[in-house]
């Protein structure tokens, strides 16, 4: 009984990990802050996610299929990324000031590329461990990530390079203030918001095919549809109102950056090692 109380409280605690507890302590030491130095900062964030890795590692079904487990883990993996994300506790800068020190946007969004990369990893081991097993149906889900992975694959490197672009932008003597609206037109923010769609309904399926398989829980699939159907609201509002008309909703729009696929992505991993199933 004990043990499995803990159990329960070890996955409230990791749940929350990339927005509070971890999060929060490392927002203390954030480079955007205080001039605290970004090395610091990486080896804290380290620190913080060994604790969150032995945490899931209680909590972790050691009975899971090897592929599932590796799968699992990639996913769990994303979370701890998530935590130093948002642990730097400001959003991206785009403006001049940038250039004064890049290597935080640079971390940022190589972290952001890390985690695409995870998700493909980790979606490759499970299409692989389902695709003798599961309906021929769900094979098409290789198309529909495709498109998914593909808007990480420009988004990110776009922004991580933005600051060499910028700097040109301003060497070439022309307005600072004009710089975004060339580099990242309306037309990009509304592509970006359908690649949203596509990467919610990806995750979505992904846990869907977890669920028949027998390894996720029911209610786990049921919160995940709720998540997936806001941001999938979000990503079409975008892509057909604007931006600029949709940015107001900043509730909504925690759907539209990054963070809501890769959150997704982390709860799913962790659902998918924690669920307490015999061993064969």
């Amino acid at each position: 009984m004990i043990k499995k109380i803990l159990h329960v409280i070890v996955i409230i605690f990791l749940l929350p990990l990339p927005f509070i507890g971890s999060g929060d302590i490392l927002k203390k030491f954030s480079p955007y802050f205080d001039e605290n130095g970004l090395g610091l900062y990486i080896v804290l964030s380290i620190a913080c996610g060994l604790v969150s890795a032995i945490s899931a590692y209680y909590v972790t079904n050691k009975a899971l299929a090897k592929p599932l487990l590796l799968a699992g883990a990639l996913l769990f993996v994303i979370g701890i990324s998530m935590t130093s994300v948002a642990g730097l506790g400001a959003q991206p800068d785009f403006s001049p000031n940038m250039l004064q020190h890049p290597e935080r946007e640079h971390y940022r969004y190589a972290l952001l590329f890390l985690n695409a990369l995870l998700f493909a990893v980790a979606f490759f081991i499970i299409i692989r461990n389902s695709w003798s097993t599961a309906a021929p149906w769900h094979r098409w889900i290789v198309l529909l990530f495709i498109p998914a992975f593909a808007e990480w694959l420009w988004e990110f490197p776009h922004h991580f390079f933005l600051g060499a672009h910028l700097q040109e932008w301003i060497n070439q003597g022309k307005n600072a203030a004009d710089f975004m609206v060339n580099y990242t037109p309306e037309s990009a923010l509304r592509m970006g918001g359908i690649g949203r769609v596509i990467q919610y309904l990806v995750i979505l399926w992904l846990a869907y095919m977890l669920f028949k398989s027998g390894v996720l829980k029911k209610w786990v699939l049921i919160v995940l549809t709720v998540f997936c159907a806001i941001g999938c609201f979000t990503g079409i509002a975008v892509a057909v109102l604007g931006y600029a008309s949709f940015a107001k909703l900043q509730i909504l729009m925690l759907f539209f950056i990054p963070a809501g696929p890769f959150v997704l992505s982390y709860w799913t991993g962790l659902a998918l090692l924690s669920k307490k199933q015999k061993a064969p």
